[in-house]
């Protein structure tokens, strides 16, 4: 049986439109939500920067915002639908009390590129990432044993979550609707801004559904272009970029 539930329909601009798109789509700092994005990586020291996890399609994310407010991912992608095992596929959505747990599987579009990802999200207090931040707790703290499971259930490798290293933050803000009007008229769009060093990127997406996402990728692909801005057919995802100069950082801190 396979599963999905929806696609993102993602538009990346570099550096070098940021500055400019901010103003073109009326987003302001004080409108957005600042969030602080964490990262675990298999790095070991006085060797080449390498992300293991990440050629391995796995991404352990940890992000923090206001208000003591987070929340921790294991993500798989790109994944496969059969490494989605049967206890998983009707698992969704899941409350107790103040704390969700999610699982998502969506396509995501950027440009030509098309991979499935799956990811399991829950709710997390700041204050308990910032924890295992400082080395008081271990790294496989930052995950519940249902994210464990499911990471050992569908990752296909085994990963010792202790003996990862926590990179970052990376500093986003973030911009839970966008005004499309008149030209993208119908949108439902969401920003995202991440900063690391000279790294910049603004990331422009959609949430549709399958039957609807090749429309809405053209909707979206046009309204951007009406914005002044060129999509390019390929876009190498954000989180690989970011990784692989976290791990650098990382590598050349005094030991």
């Amino acid at each position: 049986m396979s599963r999905l539930d929806s696609v993102e329909v993602k538009v990346t601009l570099g550096k070098e439109h940021v500055a400019t798109a901010l103003s073109a789509f009326g987003l302001t700092a004080e409108e957005g939500q600042e969030r602080l994005i964490y990262f675990c990586e298999d790095v070991t020291p006085q060797t080449s920067a390498a992300t293991p996890l990440l050629d391995a399609h796995v991404i352990l994310r940890a992000r923090t915002w206001s208000g003591d407010e987070g929340d921790t991912t294991v993500k798989l992608r790109p994944a496969r639908q059969t490494q989605l095992s049967a206890r998983w596929v009707p698992f969704e959505e899941v409350e107790y009390g103040d704390v969700k747990e999610e699982l998502k599987v969506q396509a995501d579009w950027a440009g030509v590129n098309r991979a499935l990802a799956m990811s399991y999200s829950v709710d997390e207090r700041a204050a308990s990432i910032a924890v295992v931040r400082a080395g008081e707790r271990p790294v496989g703290d930052l995950f519940t044993a249902t994210q464990r499971e499911f990471l050992a259930d569908c990752a296909g490798t085994p990963i010792q979550l202790d003996a990862l290293s926590v990179l970052g933050p990376v500093r986003a803000v973030r911009w839970s609707s966008v005004p499309t009007e008149p030209a993208g008229a119908g949108l439902s769009l969401r920003a995202e801004r991440w900063k690391l060093g000279r790294l910049d990127f603004l990331e422009l997406s959609i949430e549709a559904k399958p039957a609807d996402a090749r429309g809405d990728q053209k909707k979206l692909t046009k309204f951007v272009g009406q914005m002044g801005f060129t999509v390019q057919r390929k876009q190498q995802p954000k989180t690989t970029l970011v990784l692989k100069k976290l791990v650098e950082q990382f590598l050349a801190q005094p030991r």
